[in-house]
This record gives C-alpha cells, structure tokens and sequence, in this order.
C-alpha cells in the first residue's frame, strides 16, 4: 500500500512539474509556416514596411519581429501590412 501511495505521488508530481513549465506563448497558436496563395502577388522582403493595427488589433511583437529578422524595417513609410482581428476565417482549419 505505501508503494502504491508513494508511486502515484512521484507520478502526480512528475506531472505538475512539467505543467508548471508552462508559458502562455505555449498556449497560444502559432502559424507553421507563411505560404503564397496562388495568384497573389508576392511580398518581398528586405525592405521597410508598415504595420497597420485596425479592427480591435493591438500591436503584435512577434509580427514585427517577424519582419525585422527577414531584412525589413518598421518604419512609417514602408510597404503596408494591414492587421485586422477578425472572429473567423473561411477556409481556416481550426
């Protein structure tokens, strides 16, 4: 019977220890890969771009850091990323 109670607490523990670990980024969905829709035009990198947030988007630092890893730079002038929080997306699948 200890055994038993002693093996199920070394389980229980186990498991808060790797649940504790835990961030919110891990939670949160991440996109796997970016991909071009055939017919759209292609979005060069290595240059400045502008992010625009509407619709209820706050600023996203992942996005940004995004861009600034491929070579562009944030500035006002750039190239327009549009960034609208929207409640649905045809087609998505999840």
């Amino acid at each position: 019977m200890k055994r038993l109670f002693t093996a199920a607490l070394a389980a229980m523990l186990l498991c808060l220890s790797q649940t504790v670990q835990a961030k919110v980024t891990h939670l949160l969905p991440r996109p796997q890969h970016v991909e071009i829709k055939s017919g759209a035009a292609p979005f060069a990198l290595n240059r400045d771009v502008t992010v625009n947030y509407s619709g209820g988007a706050v600023k996203c630092e992942l996005l940004e850091e995004f861009f600034t890893q491929n070579g562009c730079t944030i500035t006002n002038g750039g190239a327009p990323v549009n960034v609208t929080l929207v409640s649905s997306i045809d087609g998505a699948y999840d």
